[in-house]
């Protein structure tokens, strides 16, 4: 039995951090940059970086449902997760963001047939949440089927 005098003021005794809540979209905050390096010749890499706005600490599990809309809010293209099999839940705090990797070819790798639509925004859903936060993109997509977009499951640590 734990003795109620020896707990912190949240009521967690100590020792025990307990469990991390599921993060909510009302205290994060998620930005987006392209990888300058870049990915390859006909290849895109960019990264998005999830942060807390409340100082809480939460936690994050697989991956975010990502769509990309056009200036008038049109759905362009969804991104598919790239599977790497079950992934641990990735703790978010002040200190530690949370990123989830985005890879995708260039518009001109598919050849001069390709129509193109400009995305102007990523609207990203968490796991577990309905409402979704819109991050500032730009990118020119090819419309057709083959241009695929990846991301990667939430990950403690950057990949550029």
């Amino acid at each position: 039995p734990t003795d109620p005098a020896s707990s912190d003021p949240a009521g967690i005794p100590d020792g025990d951090t307990g469990p991390a809540p599921a993060c909510d979209t009302n205290s994060i905050d998620i930005t987006f940059e392209w990888d300058r390096a870049g990915a390859g010749m006909s290849q895109r890499r960019g990264q998005f970086t999830i942060t807390t706005t409340g100082g809480e600490e939460c936690k994050l599990q697989g991956a975010p449902e990502i769509t990309f809309l056009d200036n008038s809010g049109a759905q362009l293209k969804t991104a598919s997760v790239d599977d790497r099999g079950q992934q641990p839940a990735v703790t978010l705090t002040s200190d530690s963001p949370i990123y989830v990797e985005l890879r995708t070819s260039a518009a001109g790798a598919h050849g001069p047939q390709c129509d193109t639509a400009q995305a102007t925004a990523a609207q990203i859903t968490l796991p577990k949440q309905r409402d979704p936060i819109d991050v500032p993109f730009k990118y020119e997509f090819c419309t057709e089927a083959n241009h695929t977009v990846t991301i990667s499951p939430f990950m403690s640590e950057p990949t550029f």
